[in-house]
């Protein structure tokens, strides 16, 4: 008998799949041996013994069990799992299980790997003790309304028989997002530079990001008006100076923020991304903001934001910086008429040059929050009948072990637009 080695990540699916190729062992060696039987004693070693000395990860597990081997010797099968994955992943672990779950989103994965990775998930719920497994009809809806908002929305248009949807089984749906994949093309857009901005003198009026924690340099973080008539491929000789949010506002104008992390060395060459090379010249075009969706990667040994994608009427649906992201916790929160993004709360790790988490705040005192908030902290809020309704800044990238290319947003601003009448 013998345990393909476990090497890590500590993470719960692969901690799920370690156990389960453990107890497919014991079957084996009990099947090869008819008159013998597996202790839990033995099945606990058994287990331990697979596990590598030499990786970081596993080596936790392996010292853990090293300090505790006399309890847990002596202890049941069932109950070590559960002790593993406690100690791995920390108290509470079985919401984490459920919370990746159910909101995990495609974001900019492929169809391919966004259906493997959800079907990854709702086997680690099934195999995690005290949780039910998650039943066909949610799990085919999860599935379906996570997918891409274009696949969701095609299949809302076109797929109008209720009976006949609940009939559907997974692979119906799997079929059908296939279809539909092959029909409906990613928004990639390419990148384009940072939109030019109008130079202006401080005013006393200027809306001015509130440092929430760290104070930071203000030119870093003032934000500038930006022209209506302003290029995005560079400034304009002519582009008029904008004083106050007042005057921005009548001529149609965007204020851009400074960039949360300027002033921070960062490693590699970042590329720049901007919501507004998507956006209508003058602010006064702008439709509605309605959503926003943030995707964060919990499963690396340097955690990050990694996209941002807010979803405006009348503006194509697109994810910044606009390329591939290690997705695994997706958030999103949705905004009534009448509801505008107010306040934007982000951290900095350093350590890694990484956004490290975002928080959201609306008008109506709605919140969202994903990420670990490690680092400096930043505050952008609009100023009076201004909103919040868009980001840019800069990605970087570096490699980890195991040659896997990770992409941060390295530096993070806001872009701001009046409230119309």
């Amino acid at each position: 008998m013998g345990i393909e080695s476990f090497v890590g990540p500590l993470t719960a699916g692969a901690i799920s799949d370690w156990l389960s190729r453990c107890e497919e062992d014991f079957e084996a060696y009990v099947d090869a041996n008819p008159n013998t039987s597996l202790s839990d004693k033995q099945k606990i070693q058994r287990a331990m013994a697979s596990v590598s000395r030499t990786h970081e990860d596993s080596k936790r597990i392996s010292t853990w069990y090293t300090r505790n081997r006399q309890a847990l010797d002596n202890g049941y099968w069932d109950t070590f799992r559960d002790k593993v994955k406690e100690h791995a992943l920390g108290k509470g672990w079985r919401i984490k299980v459920l919370h990746e779950f159910y909101t995990y989103h495609q974001g900019s994965a492929s169809l391919a790997d966004y259906i493997e990775k959800f079907e990854e998930l709702r086997y680690t719920v099934a195999r995690t003790s005290k949780l039910t497994e998650v039943d066909t009809m949610a799990y085919k809806c999860l599935l379906l309304f996570n997918s891409r908002p274009e696949l969701v929305k095609k299949f809302i248009h076109e797929k109008k028989d209720d009976q006949q949807f609940v009939d559907y089984n997974i692979g119906d749906i799997t079929a059908i997002l296939q279809d539909f994949d092959a029909e409906v093309p990613v928004p990639t857009p390419t990148p384009t530079p940072a939109p030019a901005t109008v130079p202006t003198p401080a005013s006393a009026n200027s809306p001015t990001p509130a440092p929430a924690t760290v104070p930071t340099p203000a030119s870093a973080n003032s934000p500038t008006p930006a022209s209506a008539n302003a290029s995005t491929s560079g400034p304009t000789t002519a582009a008029p100076r904008v004083d106050i949010p007042s005057t921005a506002a009548s001529m149609g104008s965007y204020i851009i923020s400074g960039l949360f992390g300027t002033t921070v060395n960062t490693t590699g060459t970042d590329t720049m991304f901007s919501c507004l090379q998507h956006m209508p010249t003058s602010s006064a075009s702008l439709g509605h903001l309605n959503n926003v969706y943030c995707y964060y990667n919990n499963n690396s040994t340097k955690p990050q934001i990694q996209l941002i994608s807010p979803g405006i009427t009348g503006v194509p649906s697109a994810y910044y910086p606009q390329s591939y992201r290690d997705i695994h916790i997706g958030k999103g929160i949705f905004f009534a008429e009448g509801e505008y993004l107010t306040q934007v709360i982000m951290t900095r790790d350093n350590t890694i040059s990484a956004i490290s988490s975002i928080g959201l705040r609306t008008s109506l005192d709605k919140t969202l929050f994903i990420g670990n908030p490690k680092g400096e902290t930043m505050a952008f809020t609009a100023p009076e009948n201004w909103r919040i309704v868009g980001f840019h800044g800069t990605a970087g990238s570096y490699v980890t072990e195991g040659s896997v290319t990770r992409y941060p947003i390295t530096k993070l601003g806001v872009v701001y637009a009046p409230i119309l009448p």
